[in-house]
């Protein structure tokens, strides 16, 4: 999946929906909501332990290494 330089105000995906290899570089979204998490993950609160931890596994789907999808993660 090619979501290189994408914009997103929001998205929507499930961990099943996950492809072995997203180009996230440069895509920028303000909020995630997630269909295999009952966490609130555009409320603005603290995200719980494992919604963080899948949200990696899904920017290390990501090849090679670049900064951005990272620091994007983080922001949200």
């Amino acid at each position: 999946m090619d979501l290189r330089s994408a914009q997103a105000t929001w998205f929507r995906d499930g961990e099943q929906s996950w492809p072995e290899k997203v180009l996230l570089d440069g895509f920028t979204y303000g909020a995630i909501r997630s269909e295999d998490s009952s966490a609130a993950a555009d409320d603005g609160g603290t995200r719980p332990a494992h919604e963080v931890a899948r949200r990696l596994d899904w920017v290390r789907r990501n090849p090679g290494y670049s900064p951005q999808p990272y620091e994007q993660l983080a922001g949200w």
